[in-house]
């Protein structure tokens, strides 16, 4: 009995000392590969005269609403030159993308660093977190036992170890692929279904017609990709389309994206995205269609019907299962809960602060011209933080305010600035860089 024991004695110590080895040996590999990785040349060769600014952001630092080269980094790059630029030169990154979140920005942030090595840094970032749950750096159920578990003392040391990280990454692999099984199992008559819907669509239907209403598709899409997106011309060539041959989904869902996509949409409009996609889904079930199904359910606190969506998108796209493991572990948030989305954003902003200051990266929060819910939460964060902040906000207010002010002087129909729209908010940064005495 004794020798047993002195055997498992060996056999875990044994053990012990290999995973010791195994985490000191991973982080000579991630030291060693940080070191290689910060010697990354920049996007341009500068002097010590140049100073580099990087705006990280969604669609309102992309410059959506205006014409090209009239985004506000652009428009601040120009700013700058003019009236600051006599020894110095300034180089301003426009790095915003489209429907980015605050989790998608601090999980690229490395990226963007090596890639712009940047001296100061423009943050305008939230607005999607909501629209994006599934990409969520926060537990939507925290009291769950899986959530515990995680956030537990022991659970938040071991999620340090990259060795655990190995381990968890292997963990969550088999996971993905029992979910996939189990999806498929309960979904068989639904995947039957769709294959069937993508094989028939076009039969019976005139293939001239049939290419007339892709015709029209694709002039909806630019309308709506444009800079400058022009909503109703977009429906107008969707509804040819659809007049053409009714079968043409893309249709459906490109009308559908307008109505979800609209500056502070009601809950009438997600309403009427919800019927395009319903429609739609009965003609053909694709997975585009079924990806802004649930998200059009869950905005309006359909939850049985959301999770029933997602898992037939799922079962059509079990790539992407990954991504949603959050909400097939645990649910999903209120669809009103901002505390749930802004907690999320509040965190990601605070590592993405600390991580540029530990680079000596000087930085600025900014909030929303347009957005009255995120601008005092945005200041809050700011403030808690110590970060300097724009208030574009309480600038286009004042705006307002004047008298013969004109909304659509400042903001294009899709509710992004237009060109004048961003000028101001270049404006307002540049006053910003001013006060903190960074130029």
């Amino acid at each position: 009995m004794k020798r047993i024991f002195v055997h498992i004695f060996i056999s875990v110590a044994a053990l012990a000392v290999s995973l010791l080895f195994a985490e000191a040996a991973l982080m000579f590999a991630a030291g060693v590969y940080r070191s290689w990785r910060a010697h990354d040349p920049p996007l341009i060769n500068r002097d010590d005269s140049t100073i580099a600014i990087v705006c990280l952001g969604d669609s309102f630092t992309f410059g959506m609403g205006a014409q090209k080269g009239h985004s506000y980094p652009q428009q601040l790059e120009r700013i700058l030159n003019q009236k600051e630029g006599g020894k110095r030169k300034f180089v301003v990154y426009n790095a915003g993308v489209p429907g980015n979140t605050s989790s998608k920005l601090l999980k690229n942030l490395d990226n963007s660093l090596r890639r712009y090595q940047p001296d100061i840094c423009l943050l305008l970032i939230g607005a999607n977190d909501s629209r994006q749950i599934q990409d969520l750096n926060c537990a939507f159920h925290e009291n769950s036992l899986f959530m515990r578990g995680l956030n537990s003392a022991p659970g938040r040391v071991l999620s340090r170890s990259r060795v655990f990280r190995i381990v968890a990454l292997g963990g969550e692999s088999i996971a993905v692929r029992l979910w996939q099984r189990r999806l498929a199992r309960k979904h068989a008559m639904f995947m039957k279904r769709a294959l069937r819907c993508a094989v028939n669509e076009k039969k019976g239907y005139d293939a001239q017609k049939i290419e007339e209403s892709q015709m029209h598709v694709r002039r909806a899409e630019n309308y709506y990709n444009a800079h400058v997106r022009d909503s109703q011309e977009a429906v107008a060539e969707c509804r040819k389309a659809i007049d053409a041959w009714p079968n043409n989904t893309s249709a459906y869902l490109i009308m559908a994206q307008i109505h979800m996509g609209q500056d502070k949409a009601t809950p009438e409009s997600i309403d009427s995205a919800i019927r395009l996609l319903e429609d739609a889904a009965m003609i053909c079930p694709k997975a585009d269609l079924l990806d802004y199904l649930w998200d059009a359910y869950a905005m309006r606190g359909e939850f049985i019907r959301a999770r029933e969506a997602l898992e037939m998108y799922l079962c059509l796209r079990p790539e992407a299962i990954p991504r949603f493991m959050n909400i097939l572990r645990c649910g999903f948030p209120p669809s009103d809960d901002h505390k749930t989305i802004k907690k999320a954003v509040s965190a990601n902003l605070g590592q993405t602060v600390a991580a540029l200051r530990q680079r000596k990266i000087k930085v600025i929060l900014q909030n929303y011209p347009h957005e009255d819910t995120w601008a005092s939460f945005l200041g809050e964060v700011a403030a808690a933080g110590d970060v300097a902040f724009v208030d574009h906000r309480s600038v286009f207010k004042r705006l307002a305010s004047t008298q013969g002010y004109r909304q659509e002087k400042y903001f294009a129909k899709d509710g992004h600035c237009n060109n004048e729209g961003y000028a101001v908010m270049a404006e307002d940064a540049y006053q910003a860089l001013r006060k903190e005495g960074w130029l």
